[in-house]
């Protein structure tokens, strides 16, 4: 079905003034984003919730902690050990697995910047991606 997306501005101005610098391919790392947030709007359902929330410690060094929480399923322990690998993405609406490479690159992306991506669970249902780099 379709779904019902909102969008919003995210302010740029909270982030802090520092004399270094984040240095980022920003084609890849949009790339990351649309399809995390492509997976929160997929397997969330219509009307609900999806946050995008972006930090910026800048100790011991510049980063950007980027977390995507949907209210969707979730995704049990079991996959979340294995849903960054190549050709196994379960589909949690409907118990059947199909192949994909979109969190095979999205992790690939990441750590090609030093960074790190994970998944939790959110609480009470849904998932949260976080990406540091």
């Amino acid at each position: 079905g379709v779904r019902s997306v909102r969008f919003c501005a995210l302010p740029i101005s909270d982030i802090p003034e520092s004399s270094n610098t984040l240095l980022i391919d920003a084609n890849l790392i949009r790339r990351v984003l649309d399809n995390l947030l492509s997976n929160a709007i997929k397997f969330s359902p219509s009307q609900s919730k999806i946050i995008l929330q972006v930090d910026y410690p800048v100790y011991p060094e510049p980063q950007a902690i980027i977390r995507i929480a949907d209210s969707g399923p979730g995704i049990n322990e079991e996959l979340r050990k294995r849903i960054f690998d190549k050709y196994d993405v379960g589909n949690l609406m409907t118990g059947i697995y199909q192949t994909g490479l979109g969190l095979t690159f999205c992790k690939m992306a990441v750590e090609a910047h030093g960074g790190r991506i994970f998944v939790e669970n959110n609480q009470p249902s849904g998932s949260v991606f976080t990406v540091e780099i």
